[in-house]
């Protein structure tokens, strides 16, 4: 049975001198096109940061970060007893509609084990 209809399709294809142009220039014109007409680049992010790390490593991060052209604004939050910008951070997480992210960066165990970190005595 689907023998004789990819049979069929072949005969018909190769009868019309329209389908085998159409089934070349379509997919290049695609592709030739798209690139102009569709742009899948993010641009002009609002970035809340909240760093609970305080290491050089996640200073570097917020610094590379803030230095990209992608984001719009950057509020870096780095002490911990600044509450009122980690809830405005928060609240501008839930209320803007134009992207808004919140990285947070904690300390991991594994950095207290290796010393990295000051000790909490």
């Amino acid at each position: 049975m689907i023998k004789f209809l990819i049979e069929k399709e072949f005969k018909q294809l190769l009868r019309n001198s329209f389908l085998p142009k159409m089934i070349l220039i379509f997919p290049c014109m695609i592709m030739i096109l798209m690139p102009w007409a569709a742009n899948l680049e993010i641009k002009n992010i609002n970035l809340n940061i909240v760093d609970n790390d305080h290491s050089v490593l996640s200073r570097r991060l917020v610094d590379k970060i803030g230095a990209s052209t992608y984001f719009l604004s950057l509020i870096h939050i780095s002490e911990p007893t600044r509450q009122a910008e980690i809830s405005y951070a928060v609240f501008s997480l839930k209320t803007t509609s134009r992207g808004t992210c919140l990285l947070y960066t904690s300390p991991s165990p594994r950095d207290r084990q290796k010393s990295r970190m000051p000790s909490s005595a």
